[in-house]
């Protein structure tokens, strides 16, 4: 496999002597860009630029991929190998935060609402654990619009993608934690750049 982080423009140097030193440890391919700061569908179209497997796989930068995640996600595409078809996982607050009513807003209601489904609607596009086959992204030309700096970029592909027929099925055996501490503010804060991005 190939990992590719895409530093958008963070303020510390350690960030990119950490990368550095990560590519001599990890086992595989780890391909390391760093940009101005352009926000996350900035971030993840360099990334796609540079992508060199036909599966991509999207996580966030506060989620933390479990063992089994990527074979998972492996499993659903073998299971799917129609071009147009991708994999949403599941991804749960870290066992070891403690789950409050600000955490269980921020993503376990979005994942209480699709419980037992298999297939999805493109508004439940979300990049927090999500794959798809690289191939149908460039036949369409497909890109995330940099305008969209902070959530829902990732929403507004999943709308043009299915005009070009793309489906979404869901595993949550695809698990991921969300390893980010939520206050009641940063739950505000969230809304009020939602809204923004929603505009």
């Amino acid at each position: 496999i190939e990992v590719i982080v895409v530093d958008d423009g963070s303020s510390s140097e350690v960030v990119p002597a950490v990368l550095e030193r990560m590519k001599e440890v990890v086992p595989f391919a780890l391909v390391t860009l760093r940009q101005d700061n352009a926000g996350q569908a900035s971030a993840r179209n360099r990334a796609m630029q540079l992508a060199r497997g036909g599966l991509w796989l999207f996580i966030n930068d506060d989620t933390i991929a479990t063992p089994g995640m990527v074979a998972a996600h492996l499993a659903g595409h073998a299971a799917r190998p129609e071009p147009n078809a991708g994999i949403l996982g599941r991804v749960v607050l870290k066992p070891d935060i403690p789950m409050t009513a600000p955490h269980s807003l921020h993503f376990d209601h979005m994942y209480a609402s699709i419980e037992g489904r298999t297939e999805l609607e493109w508004h439940h596009f979300w990049t927090t654990s999500l794959s798809v086959k690289g191939a149908f992204f460039q036949q369409h030309g497909i890109t995330f619009d940099a305008e969209i700096r902070y959530l829902h970029d990732d929403v507004e592909v999943g709308q043009r993608l299915q005009e070009h027929g793309f489906l979404l099925y869901y595993d949550p055996d695809c698990l991921g934690y969300h390893d980010h501490a939520i206050t009641e503010a940063d739950l505000l804060n969230n809304a009020d750049r939602e809204a923004h991005s929603l505009v």
